[in-house]
């Protein structure tokens, strides 16, 4: 069974919420999380996954949906709007 959180976050670049993600995380043993309008640049997704403690994480082309993730697994996108 995969534990997943999705989040509407509307921002993860102040510490309150990524300390408040990082607890939803070690809680809830959660293997997915997916957050829709971080509010961030392409360029901080990489900072975001470590303090989360993720090993892998990846964007959509215009950075809106970011996925933090443990273990890798093919995907194919259907499609893609803007």
């Amino acid at each position: 069974m995969i534990k997943l959180l999705f989040w509407n976050a509307r921002g993860v670049g102040n510490k309150p919420t990524i300390a408040r993600l990082r607890k939803l995380c070690r809680l809830n043993s959660l293997s997915l999380v997916v957050l829709c309008e971080p509010l961030l640049g392409l360029s901080q997704l990489d900072s975001v996954r470590v303090r989360l403690n993720f090993p892998y994480g990846l964007a959509n082309t215009e950075s809106r949906i970011w996925v933090f993730f443990y273990r890798t697994w093919s995907t194919v996108v259907v499609a893609q709007s803007a």
